[in-house]
Formats: C-alpha cells, sequence, structure tokens
C-alpha cells in the first residue's frame, strides 16, 4: 500500500507546483521609461510613447491582440517629468503624472474578453501603497489629505 500512494503525492506535489509557478507575479519595480510592458502572462501591456512632445500610454488587457484597451485619449504624461507607473497586480496598475495628479487603473474580468475598468484620481495618501508612497516626490506626498 505504501508503494501505491507515492504516485499520488508525486501527482498532487507536482500539480502544486505547476499552480504555483504560473500564477502572475506583481512587476516588482516602477516602469519609468517609454515602451511596452507585460504582465500576468503576457496578458496585460502597458504601453508608453511619445508623440508631439507628450507622452501617450495605453493598457491593453487581451495581451497581443489588444481586443480591449483603456488610457486617455490626450496625453497627460509630460517628457522630463518624474513620471512613473506602477504594477499592484494582475489588475490594478497605478500612474502619476509626474506633477500633481495619481490614478489607479482597476479592472476585472466579467466574463471571457469582457471586462469593467474603473479609474480613480487619488487624493489622499491612506490610500497609496506604502512602496508607491515612498517613490512619489515628496512635494506631491505632502500635497495629499492625510487620512
Amino acid at each position: 500500500m505504501k508503494y501505491t500512494m507515492i504516485p499520488l503525492i508525486l501527482l498532487i506535489t507536482l500539480t502544486t507546483l505547476t499552480h504555483a509557478l504560473s500564477e502572475p507575479k506583481p512587476i516588482e519595480s516602477f516602469i519609468e521609461t517609454t515602451g511596452e510592458y507585460q504582465w500576468s502572462n503576457s496578458e496585460r501591456i502597458v504601453s508608453i510613447e511619445e508623440k508631439n512632445n507628450r507622452l501617450q500610454f495605453s493598457i491593453s488587457l487581451d495581451g497581443p491582440d489588444r481586443k480591449k484597451t483603456i488610457g486617455p485619449k490626450a496625453g497627460v504624461l509630460q517628457p522630463g517629468k518624474p513620471w512613473r507607473f506602477w504594477i499592484e497586480g494582475r489588475n490594478e496598475i497605478w500612474m502619476f503624472d509626474g506633477d500633481s495628479r495619481l490614478w489607479k487603473y482597476t479592472f476585472r474580468t466579467v466574463k471571457p474578453k469582457t471586462y469593467q475598468d474603473s479609474i480613480s484620481e487619488i487624493k489622499d495618501s491612506g490610500s497609496i501603497p506604502s512602496k508607491l508612497l515612498r517613490a512619489l516626490p515628496a512635494q506631491f506626498v505632502q500635497s495629499l489629505k492625510k487620512i
């Protein structure tokens, strides 16, 4: 009986390990340069490019086929300013415009290839993760409401 349990234990161990390795991991660093950045097994892509002395960005939720893309129509980031993005998880991304505005984009899958997204401008320091708060310019952080 003890030999028949070995394949079962091996199967459970391999299944658990495979699941753990396939879980998307948040990007641990900040995005501070133009380019294309992928996360969540390449399903999520943020693209940042310079056009007409403004930086444009878009967030694609369906990977390279880009069936669902969110982002502003006009450039809100300015070259030369300390703008940055921070990916908090599979469905959350923060964007600081480099000057005076911070947004959190949140999206969730309602059904396959159908999403709900929300964009919130953040005006208080209590809702900002400490890692992000430490990376923002002190002058901006001081302008936020304390909660």
